[in-house]
């Protein structure tokens, strides 16, 4: 939501203030298996590799996006959508748990 959003502001920001507030709950509910750290200790190479790839088009998208005023809002949609795969398939793959066991 956050790249398909960059081209707005206001949307961009409400998406990130969400998402903190999502991870700030998270970390206070530290018995629930879907807490962070759990998160961590259960992904694989292939969920931490989707990660990253999402986490560096975010970083690219805030570097290069005031120098860009030539990008179409369909290629932030597509951009979003293209991490949103990634990220699914990832979530479908086995986790470094589901392998050991």
């Amino acid at each position: 939501m956050l790249v398909s959003s960059a081209d707005n502001a206001i949307a961009s920001s409400l998406f990130m203030l969400v998402a903190i507030a999502g991870i700030s709950v998270s970390f206070v509910i530290t018995e629930s298996r879907w807490t962070l750290p759990a998160a961590g200790f259960e992904w694989g190479s292939i969920q931490w590799t989707a990660f990253g790839i999402a986490t560096c088009t975010l970083f690219a998208l805030s570097l290069f996006y005031p120098l860009s005023a030539t990008l179409s809002p369909e290629f932030y949609a597509g951009l979003g959508v293209a991490v949103f795969l990634i990220m699914a398939a990832a979530s479908a793959l086995p986790t470094r748990t589901e392998v050991t066991a």
